[in-house]
């Protein structure tokens, strides 16, 4: 069963991305818990996906709109299986239901994520589904003191 996240899921969806992290390699930066989480649910979905009682996957989307398209779109920031649930077809379902959400709450038409291009196995699945990475883009960030003093700046 797929279902809406409530803020009273907070501690498992951060189990899942802490997880993520762990699968990744990039567990040293994560900063997201429980209460970051809590704090800011009135911006994101989450979407999980439970065996039982028991949670094996989910997805956190948001809203992403393309000027280039002239349209929305959602952007999957992350989509955890759990190790049990992998290749059972979970990781699809839980895109499409999340597809369906964004198309039906506000009208999205497309779809966008970032992989880390060390997970090999997340980026196999994505050619699978059809997905394609943009070679002319690259992504960036600004966070920490950088982003401050760009927030600061006149």
């Amino acid at each position: 069963m797929i279902r809406p996240a409530t803020p009273e899921d907070a501690a498992t969806i951060a189990a899942m991305t802490r997880a993520l992290s762990g699968h990744v390699g990039d567990l040293g930066q994560h900063r997201g818990s429980a209460d970051t989480l809590r704090r800011d649910f009135a911006r994101f979905r989450v979407l999980i996906a439970e065996n039982g009682s028991t949670a094996s996957g989910m997805v956190l989307f948001f809203p992403y709109y393309s000027s280039l398209r002239g349209e929305m779109g959602l952007y999957v920031q992350d989509l955890f299986v759990g190790a049990n649930a992998r290749g059972t077809g979970l990781g699809r379902a839980l895109l499409a239901a999340a597809g369906r959400a964004a198309r039906d709450e506000w009208d999205a038409r497309f779809l966008i994520l970032s992989a880390a291009r060390s997970n090999e196995t997340a980026l196999a699945f994505y050619d699978r589904l059809g997905m394609a990475p943009h070679d002319d883009a690259v992504q960036l960030s600004l966070e920490g003191a950088q982003f401050t003093q760009l927030t600061e700046t006149a």
